[in-house]
């Protein structure tokens, strides 16, 4: 994933450089981005509080083994309404997942046995405010409304799942998860309010831009991508 989005950013960097001498821009603007996770990925305490139920089994003597992240996507369109305000929309999807296992005695996973995979899609008004709009470069911040439609697949493993854990030459522990049969799945839908709050945003470019933002909310924390004027 990472090798993934590092390749994105240097082909971004190419085609902004390659476009810079591009001709005026209009008003109208289509932009996509990417980046690796977002705010409630990493704190998943605004996730309770947001859908009441964000799938943490501790207190039900699971422990959790690995985290899955998926990503965070969005497509967004702005008008620039006055010199220093834009205002458009963004559909955003983000997704990531966890998988649970049981403790013994002596505190070891016995095997996997709850996977969840948590899935958002996230219409939302946006607000940009300018605090430089020069020829080429814009500097912004922002702030998104609207609503998440928040998925949970929830997937239940039979006792055949087993851990097994092996050591290199050098003493270092590696584990390994062989899954069971799946015996129950579960879904949870919920629609929960979101908002996003653009802390600072870059453009780079005339017709055709690059930008990156740094994000607190339903969007990627950090996130870049490219957009065209018309």
């Amino acid at each position: 994933m990472k090798k993934v989005f590092i390749a994105f950013y240097i082909a971004l960097f190419s085609f902004i450089c390659a476009n810079a001498e591009t001709l005026d821009y209009g008003r109208h603007s289509i932009s996509i981005g990417a980046g690796p996770t977002t705010f409630d990925a990493l704190v998943p305490k605004y996730l309770e509080a947001m859908t009441k139920k964000n799938g943490n089994l501790s207190s039900e003597g699971y422990k959790k083994v690995k985290n899955n992240i998926y990503g965070s996507y969005s497509i967004a369109y702005h008008y620039e309404f006055l010199y220093w305000l834009h205002i458009g929309a963004k559909l955003n999807y983000h997704g990531y997942g966890s998988s649970w296992g049981h403790e013994d005695e002596n505190g070891y996973i016995t095997g996997i046995y709850d996977v969840q995979r948590k899935h958002f899609i996230t219409p939302m008004i946006s607000f940009q405010f300018n605090y430089i709009d020069a020829d080429i470069l814009r500097l912004y911040s922002g702030i998104d409304l609207g609503a998440s439609v928040f998925i949970m697949k929830e997937s239940f493993y039979d006792e055949k799942s087993q851990a097994k854990i092996t050591y290199d030459e050098h003493g270092n522990e590696t584990t390994t998860y062989k899954m069971g049969e799946v015996v129950r799945t579960n879904t949870v839908k919920t629609a929960i309010f979101a908002f996003n709050v653009t802390a600072i945003g870059l453009t780079v470019g005339r017709r055709v831009y690059g930008f990156a933002e740094i994000n607190v909310g339903m969007d990627a924390i950090f996130k870049a991508g490219f957009g065209v004027h018309f």
